[in-house]
């Protein structure tokens, strides 16, 4: 793991399985319950398990940004009324 957050690897472990169960659990309870459609669920875990996990690694251990960072260089998102674009940027 690149980031330790309870200062041990199982400890890191032990709170991610239980917060991907506690999320199943709560989106199988929500279709049980009749308040949400199983398509939606399945939509939110998707994404959310893209932004948690996609976004982590295509930050911190995919190939092309560990490249970046060792350059010097970052990859960032730009939003302007007309388009959606990246930026890439660094010192000279």
């Amino acid at each position: 793991m690149a980031f330790s957050m309870y200062g041990h690897p199982v400890a890191d472990y032990v709170i991610c399985g239980l917060m991907l169960g506690g999320a199943t659990l709560n989106g199988i309870l929500r279709i049980v319950a009749d308040t949400h459609w199983t398509t939606d669920v399945l939509a939110g875990a998707v994404a959310g398990f893209g932004a948690g996990f996609g976004l982590a690694y295509g930050l911190h251990y995919a190939w092309p940004m560990t490249e970046l960072r060792e350059a010097n260089m970052l990859l960032m998102p730009s939003i302007s009324e007309h388009e959606l674009s990246l930026q890439l940027s660094g010192a000279l």
